[in-house]
């Protein structure tokens, strides 16, 4: 939690001060550090934005879990809370590979848990709840892939990985 919420600061902070940008002191190091203030993105403990989104991933199915789990109403309001600052502070990280990471490991794994979670006895606000979630990810994930055209990078990577695995599959 403590990583999400400073995650998000990094990223007020370098919106907030676009001063630090044309640091020349910063410009002139050619690092990373001059990278994230130019393209805004949050970074948190990590220094990189891909860092904490894998991070992040690690902590995403119990922040999204934690509502469903709880009975009480502040306990709920609390999981929500933490799931709400863990979704801005990944949002934030604009990591397109992030992202993917998360939809296709719930696509992956959502079919083997499914009667496990015991959708059919959910109340309707519980489904509500759980629809509500899915689109909210589903907008965020576009949002993400239209704020950094994502999908003019994508053709070079599917090529890339196209070539790691006609390597692999040779060897």
């Amino acid at each position: 939690l403590l990583v999400a919420i400073f995650g998000v600061i990094t990223y007020f902070e370098f919106l907030l001060r676009p001063s630090l940008a044309s640091d020349l002191a910063l410009q002139e190091t050619q690092n990373s550090l001059y990278y994230l203030l130019q393209n805004r993105r949050a970074i948190s403990f990590f220094g990189w934005p891909n860092s904490l989104a894998g991070y992040l991933l690690l902590f995403l199915p119990l922040a999204i879990v934690l509502p469903f789990h709880f009975k009480k109403s502040h306990q709920k309001a609390l999981a929500i809370a933490f799931l709400f600052i863990v979704t801005v502070c990944f949002l934030y990280t604009v990591s397109f590979l992030g992202w993917l990471s998360f939809l296709l490991s719930t696509i992956v794994i959502l079919p083997f848990f499914w009667n496990n979670l015991g959708v059919k006895d959910w109340s309707k606000e519980k489904k509500r709840m759980f629809f509500y979630g899915a689109l909210m990810f589903f907008v965020l994930f576009i949002i993400v892939i239209l704020r950094k055209d994502m999908l003019s990078s994508l053709s070079p990577r599917i090529s890339y990985y196209k070539a790691a695995f006609e390597l692999l599959w040779k060897n």
